[in-house]
């Protein structure tokens, strides 16, 4: 049932520390060579990080995956390992995985141990899209997630299974044609397990001529076969409509994403929304962390949708959250996170308490 793909151990010394003197430039005219950077996080324990990156399906041959090591707090150190990714994700004779943006863990719940038994995640591309036909020219590529096991040295491929589309749209990859439309841009992604049904929380973007704000989407899968047919999923009419999500007014009159991922923190759901604001030459990126509201596993409407503070600002986009500290007794909770800055990605440590 499973496919093996291996790791490769190349390490880089990232940037450590974070001190800006004003908002990130998110120029796309002005990128050079890209670095890796970063679009989600899930941790590994002992202060490890598995880490994802948005490369495009005409990218196939990128890393779709890494690792990030913890090795001080005070100050941060950090080191970065790619992973090899022989084109794991690749299907048949199309480039390999496209715009993979969300990433959560499938927690088992007779306690499975990672360091022995591997660990269950699921991640996902960020909506449909087009590659190049060797024939015809562009097609249609439904966005996909993806159900992998991690042991630390390996991942092994158990199934794939589409996305739930509400607008379809398209990245197109082409030297002579690109072009761009609009659809789902789902960015965060949470999990919930029990016995072998899985939640499965998606957090559209927003910010597009699409959706205006954020939506949040859920719907169910059935762990228990192979293969993941329609009957394996479990999409409502009320999951698929979904919740939408408008972000504190603070930063009211930005271009805004208001979702670029989730974290829970107890039974509270967190977001951070990304901003572009086209005001300034060149056009510059934010962030603001904020609580979105609640989540009810057991419930047919799992989640509450509440933004609120207290909120934290940062001048470059943050793309990953993932908790490190249990709810405090403000209720508040400390994150890991990573940023994508157009040209690199960086980690940090978010704390609220």
């Amino acid at each position: 049932m499973y496919e093996k793909f291996h790791t490769f151990g190349r390490t880089i010394l990232l940037g450590l520390i974070f001190i800006f003197a004003g908002a990130a430039n998110c120029n796309a005219e002005e990128k050079k060579e890209k670095e890796p950077t970063f679009s989600g996080l899930v941790g590994l324990g002992n202060n490890s990080y598995l880490v994802i990156h948005d490369f495009k399906g005409n990218e196939a041959k990128k890393s779709r995956f890494g690792r990030i090591d913890v090795t001080s707090q005070d100050p941060l150190v950090y080191k970065y390992v790619p992973f090899q990714f022989d084109n794991s994700l690749q299907k048949d004779i199309k480039p390999g995985a496209n715009d993979l943006e969300s990433i959560c863990i499938v927690e088992d719940p007779e306690g499975i141990n990672p360091e022995k038994d591997g660990l269950d995640i699921l991640v996902a591309e960020s909506g449909s899209w087009n590659y190049p036909s060797l024939k015809k020219g562009p097609l249609y590529e439904t966005g996909q997630i993806y159900h992998l096991r991690f042991d630390g040295d390996y991942f092994y491929q158990d199934a794939t299974f589409d996305l739930p589309g509400v607008v379809d749209g398209y990245d197109e990859f082409g030297e002579k044609n690109k072009t761009k439309v609009y659809g789902d841009q789902y960015e965060g992604m949470l999990c919930h397990r029990t016995g072998n049904q899985v939640l499965v929380i998606l957090g559209e973007r927003g910010g597009s001529d699409v959706f205006k704000n954020g939506y949040i989407r859920w719907f169910k899968l059935n762990l228990s076969s192979d293969t993941y047919d329609d009957p394996n999923r479990i999409i409502t009419r009320s999951g698929k409509a979904g919740k939408e999500v408008i972000i504190p007014p603070a930063i009211k009159g930005k271009t805004i994403g208001s979702i670029a991922d989730l974290a829970l923190c107890g039974d509270s759901i967190w977001a951070s929304a990304t901003l572009e604001d086209e005001t300034t030459e060149p056009t510059t990126c934010g962030s603001v962390i904020y609580k979105l509201g609640t989540f009810h596993p057991d419930l047919e409407i799992p989640v509450t949708i509440k933004p609120e503070g207290p909120t934290k600002t940062f001048p470059f986009k943050v793309e990953g959250l993932w908790r490190i500290s249990e709810p405090g007794f403000t209720g508040l909770c400390d994150f890991a996170a990573v940023t994508d800055e157009e040209t690199k990605g960086e980690f940090l440590i978010i704390k609220f308490n």
